[in-house]
């Protein structure tokens, strides 16, 4: 994981809440009765049993297991980690996002909850620029754990210029990045960010045309 924070020059908890999403998901919540061919969607579940199913091909590996809500029970599958067989536990309570085909649902995102069950993630949620070791279901916890250190972000933008582009600030634009609320808050909060960035862009420019200018000294006219 420290490896590939390292690739995507996250070194700080700012540089973390700076990493803004690339795109928010609508994820269905679903009991495991409900769920329906081709539908993506999240489910609480509990681990029955796991196994690593063989396969004829060397560079692929499947998980199987058995899990089950109150509705019934259902096979979940994720591809290429064979090291989760010996890391999940029957007995274990999971929140599971993925495809439901072929009568079994391809884990993408799974994460282990307490058995009385926790907020579920259904709803929008945020989705982020990952890498090897550092996925965007671990990047997104991490931003949740480092939630109350939005608030103490600088603000760049002076209040009047945020009044009159009715801009909102810099904390809430990134709250309403890492946490949206809906499609709308959303919106605003990247028009916000946007509008900073080529503010910023334009000054830096600006700032080194003046300086280039400043530093041109006027040749000497030759008395005849």
């Amino acid at each position: 994981a420290a490896a590939g924070a390292e690739r995507l020059g996250l070194h700080t908890l700012g540089d973390l809440i700076e990493h803004v999403p690339v795109a928010h998901e609508f994820r269905a919540g679903r009991q495991v009765k409900q769920l329906k061919g081709g539908e993506e969607a999240t489910v609480e579940v509990e681990l029955r049993s796991i196994s690593i199913r063989p396969t004829r091909r060397r560079n692929l590996s499947i998980v199987e297991a058995v899990v089950s809500d109150d509705s019934g029970s259902i096979k979940a599958v994720w591809f290429n980690q064979p090291w989760l067989a010996k890391q999940l536990e029957p007995g274990t309570h999971l929140r599971i996002f993925g495809k439901f085909r072929s009568g079994a649902l391809q884990v993408r995102e799974h994460a282990v909850i307490a058995a009385s069950g926790e907020a579920s993630q259904a709803g929008t949620v945020s989705v982020y620029a990952g890498t090897e070791g550092f996925k965007s279901q671990r990047i997104r916890e991490l931003v949740e754990a480092t939630r109350p250190g939005v608030l103490d972000v600088i603000e760049p933008l002076p209040g009047r210029l945020r009044a009159a582009e009715r801009l909102m600030g810099r904390a809430d634009a990134l709250a309403e990045m890492h946490f949206p609320r809906d499609q709308r808050s959303g919106d605003a909060a990247r028009e916000r960010l946007a509008f900073e960035d080529l503010l910023l862009h334009q000054v830096a420019l600006g700032l080194r045309r003046r300086r280039r200018s400043e530093g041109r000294a006027a040749l000497a006219l030759q008395a005849e």
